[in-house]
């Protein structure tokens, strides 16, 4: 999605809490069916992305139409997670069957370009819909990004000029430029003295109940006295996410930051630019990037995956809301949060 595709997206779905919530989930749940009904697939995406941005626990059906929303466009990725949470909110042999079937008949895949003029080809073009879909969805993903990983039909592929044949089930595939290459995480001891004129203040690992997820790194540029000047301050800094993890996926993304921010009262004014980042978001694989980035000269949050600006939410109050899930009172862990206002450790 271009930049400017993306901030005409950035209209209002409010983080709110209790009846305000429910209201707006019955809405948002209404207003994908009645899109569903129209074959208005984009709409599904779009209402579906700004329900996890509220919630995660939802009907079995809404998932299912976020399904085929992701289907229709060919992320087999998306596909499999709301398909997992169909799954999960009402047990279904149907469902089941459906996730086998793809894993059967897709294999997971990471793709690189270094420039990003690259062209994939099936050795042997697919005549279902759904696989050509899936190998559109890659290329256009990996020509804009520089790095994708997802599912592609099995088959053998060129790729610039490297050939790789990607089979179910088997590991995952790296290729770049001809050559298979390695992911190394960042440590935070490699991390970066400094983003633009702000320097490393505390870095720290966010983790869930299994996995650490990344590396949290708190960008500073005049030293502060505790959390709440480190909020305040309209000096250049940043937050960076350095991801540790083979995957963390959109929607998961998403739910995260959207949980983290309803526990807090965002205000009428952050609502749009709360929807706003829930389609700056996008699947994060070990060794991927992303970087919040108050320019206060821009006066905005720059967003930045890898060395790509996505984006810019504008307004000291956006950038405020984004620093207090990390550093305020309510924070996403409290250790980590004096980690990252302190010297820089694991």
């Amino acid at each position: 999605m271009n930049v400017a595709a993306l901030l005409l997206l950035f209209l209002g779905s409010p983080a709110l809490a209790g009846e305000d919530t429910a209201s707006e989930v019955r809405r948002l749940s209404q207003d994908i069916k009645s899109l569903a009904q129209r074959n208005a697939w984009d709409g599904v995406e779009r209402k579906y992305r700004e329900l996890l941005a509220l919630q995660d626990n939802h009907p079995q059906h809404v998932h299912m139409l976020g399904a085929d929303a992701a289907r229709n466009r060919g992320d087999v990725s998306s596909t499999l997670d709301r398909l997992s949470a169909a799954n999960e909110a009402e047990a279904s042999e149907d469902i089941a069957g459906q996730i086998a079937t793809l894993h059967q008949e897709f294999a997971l895949v990471m793709l690189r370009c270094d420039p990003c003029e690259v062209t994939l080809n099936a050795d042997a073009p697919p005549f279902r819909p759904d696989f050509l879909k899936a190998i559109e969805f890659a290329t256009e993903a990996v020509n804009e990004k520089g790095r994708w990983r997802g599912y592609l039909p099995s088959g053998s592929y060129t790729y610039g000029i490297a050939a790789f044949t990607a089979t179910a089930g088997e590991e995952l595939v790296l290729v770049q430029s001809g050559k298979n290459l390695e992911v190394e995480p960042m440590s935070v001891e490699e991390l970066p003295a400094k983003v633009g004129k702000a320097r490393l203040a505390g870095a720290a690992t966010f983790s869930d109940e299994t996995t650490e997820r990344y590396l949290a790194a708190l960008y500073l540029s005049k030293k502060v006295e505790g959390e709440a000047a480190a909020i305040a301050s309209e000096e250049e800094k940043a937050i960076v996410l350095h991801f540790l993890a083979d995957e963390m996926t959109e929607d998961q993304l998403i739910a995260h930051l959207g949980q983290a921010l309803n526990a807090h009262d965002v205000g009428f004014a952050n609502r749009p630019r709360i929807q706003a980042l829930t389609f700056v978001l996008e699947d994060m694989s070990a060794g991927d990037t992303l970087t919040l980035h108050w320019l206060p000269d821009r006066r905005g949050v720059v967003l930045e995956a890898g060395k790509r600006e996505l984006g810019i939410i504008k307004g000291s109050d956006f950038m405020k809301m984004m620093w207090r899930i990390y550093l305020g009172p309510v924070p996403f862990d409290k250790e980590m949060k004096a980690a990252m206002l302190g010297p820089a450790s694991e």
